[in-house]
């Protein structure tokens, strides 16, 4: 997988730069939406990411869905960042979002920066350590639904 940059993104960013963007969220699973957070968040990278969840939901007509969301190497949000993020995640739960899962890699401020963004959301979410384990709660949701 192709990998940002450490620097901030915004709308004087070059094409290249926006569709390497929009390729930090695809579909990892049939109703799992891969979410890899940039090491340095922007509203405008968050927009960004959002319109691209967006476009995947409705092309691949997801009714329930869930969201991994891989963030091994960002940094902790400031509030204006959380705020965004809080309002991507909640309108999600009315169209079908089933859970949220994101895995860290031991990064103690990161753990606790995701659970305060989705802990105020009142969305069903888990912080793992490890991908492998964020991925089988996801699969085992579905699983259970079939």
């Amino acid at each position: 997988m192709e990998q940002l940059e450490k620097k901030t993104y915004s709308q004087d960013c070059s094409p290249e730069d926006s569709e390497l963007l929009k390729k930090m969220v695809f579909m990892h699973h049939e109703k799992i939406i891969y979410w890899n957070e940039a090491p340095v968040m922007s509203l405008w990278q968050i927009k960004k990411y959002e319109e691209k969840a967006h476009e995947l939901i409705k092309e691949h007509d997801l009714k329930e869905f869930s969201i991994l969301v891989d963030l091994r190497d960002t940094s902790p949000p400031n509030s204006e960042l959380r705020e965004a993020l809080r309002n991507f995640f909640i309108p999600l739960k009315e169209i079908g979002l089933i859970k949220v899962c994101a895995f860290t890699e031991k990064n103690f401020f990161i753990n606790a920066a995701a659970k305060f963004v989705l802990g105020g959301s009142g969305l069903t979410f888990k912080v793992f350590t490890k991908q492998e384990d964020a991925e089988k709660e996801l699969l085992g949701d579905f699983i259970e639904r079939s």
